[in-house]
């Protein structure tokens, strides 16, 4: 049966790979049947239902997942993803919450944690805080980068968002959206109406420095995207 069932994991990456989230589905529903506790499978089987634009169902398979794997940290920020997605603010907050208290050095827990904030009016500061920390703790972090310049941009400091932009170009010449963000700013000048909501964000250079994410966990209270393929889908 475990032979069977590697079998079945592997032919579902390779659906995944090819784009096939159909085939994946099914692949991973008999993978399901073999092994009914296996929290991989289950979470593939979310991510291939996100893909296919059913968040409910994808819900329901990760809510399922972190029942099988209750300290997985991955698991926990997916479930999130898909809450955030869902407009289920609050629970997204917890899940991801509860992903960095099982590995408080998730950077892309941390991440999820500063866009769901970035959402918020009122928690917009918080989230650029976060961010700002994770730059701080990994400077090659391009995405932290991207999403502070993109808060910067939002507010129309251009001059800012233009460096930060530069500067997840700096650790991924690559880096398609950063590329696409300045080339498009060359076009834009501030709009003087938006500076005065500057007071909303905290500028990176004046942020409060810290050594480690883990100083993090303090804060008050108590979504870039799913993997496209299924790299979580491990095999028992």
């Amino acid at each position: 049966m475990a032979a069977d069932f590697d079998r079945l994991i592997e032919d579902a990456n390779q659906y995944a790979q090819n784009g096939d989230w159909y085939r994946a589905l099914d692949v991973l529903a008999e993978a399901n049947k073999l092994k009914p506790r296996d929290a991989g499978a289950v979470s593939g089987m979310a991510q291939c239902a996100l893909q296919l634009g059913k968040p409910e169902e994808a819900l329901t398979f990760f809510q399922q997942a972190v029942v099988l794997a209750p300290d997985s940290t991955d698991v926990h920020n997916n479930l999130g993803i898909v809450q955030a997605i869902l407009g289920k603010l609050e629970a997204a907050e917890g899940s991801y919450q509860m992903a960095i208290t099982l590995d408080p050095d998730s950077s892309q827990a941390w991440k999820n944690l500063a866009m769901l904030y970035l959402k918020q009016d009122t928690r917009v500061k918080e989230g650029v805080d976060i961010l700002s920390a994770v730059v701080q703790a990994d400077q090659t972090d391009s995405d932290a980068w991207f999403l502070l310049a993109q808060c910067y941009e939002e507010v129309g400091d251009i001059d800012s968002a233009k460096e930060l932009y530069g500067k997840a170009l700096k650790h991924s010449p690559d880096h398609l959206s950063s590329k696409e963000a300045l080339n498009r700013l060359t076009q834009v000048d501030i709009i003087p109406e938006r500076v005065s909501d500057l007071d909303r964000i905290a500028r990176p250079e004046h942020a409060q420095k810290l050594a480690s994410l883990k100083s993090l966990k303090g804060l008050k209270k108590p979504t870039i995207d799913p993997a496209s393929g299924l790299d979580d889908v491990k095999k028992n």
